[in-house]
């Protein structure tokens, strides 16, 4: 298991995503205004949680041709002894290194585990949080239900892209997030990020810095 040397699951034998049902029903459409309610409040129980583990992989393609060894990431949220972290490792690159960002004096700290040294860098970590992502709630315009969970769509339109968004969520949880990205005919791309809240052993989640000790600056 990645990071299984920081993080220990611990199997409930639950899951708080787990659909009850496994039978199939006709959609349910969602008007704009219940689809928005539905995925602000599966935002707030979601960023409540102490504990999520991400998975984020994206696909671009470029004049038309798939790029190739796009990258793929693993985070983990957690709270310990009062402080949030995130943890995150390039799972698709097998010498890449953990990272871990909190804050520290109202400052944004970048932490990389391994190498011991530190930048206030954070935004590679941040794009792959659910915090991210909650501004897009602004561009949602339907949603419906079927298959054991509630869909919500979303797009946002600028002038350099149009974005396509699909938030799933189940037990007022955000369990997957897929982005469709589209910059030109030619050239458009792909997000797939999911989410699980597995219970964790507090007691064996690593220690979050507290000061720049031991580490140097990039």
């Amino acid at each position: 298991m990645i990071f299984s040397k920081v993080f220990h699951l611990k199997n409930t034998g639950k899951s708080k995503n787990v659909v009850n049902s496994t039978t199939d029903v006709l959609p349910f459409e969602y008007s704009k205004a219940a689809a928005t309610n539905i995925l602000m409040a599966a935002y707030t129980n979601s960023l409540k949680q102490n504990f999520y583990k991400s998975t984020y992989s994206s696909q671009s393609f470029l004049n038309g041709i798939k790029q190739e060894n796009s990258p793929k990431y693993e985070s983990y949220f957690f709270t310990k002894d009062g402080k949030n972290a995130i943890a995150y490792r390039e799972i698709s690159n097998p010498e890449a290194n953990t990272h871990m960002v909190t804050t520290i004096s109202n400052t944004s700290y970048n932490f990389n585990i391994d190498a011991k040294t530190y930048s206030t860098n954070t935004n590679t970590a941040l794009t792959y949080s659910l915090v991210a992502q909650k501004s897009a709630c602004e561009n949602v315009i339907s949603g419906k239900y079927y298959q054991g969970a509630d869909h919500v769509y979303g797009v946002l339109d600028n002038s350099s892209m149009i974005i396509y968004y699909e938030w799933v969520i189940k037990d007022n949880l955000i369990v997957e997030i897929n982005q469709f990205a589209s910059i030109a005919e030619f050239n458009y791309g792909f997000i797939n990020q999911t989410f699980d809240y597995t219970t964790v052993d507090q007691n064996t989640l690593p220690a979050i810095p507290t000061s720049l000790d031991g580490y140097t600056a990039e």
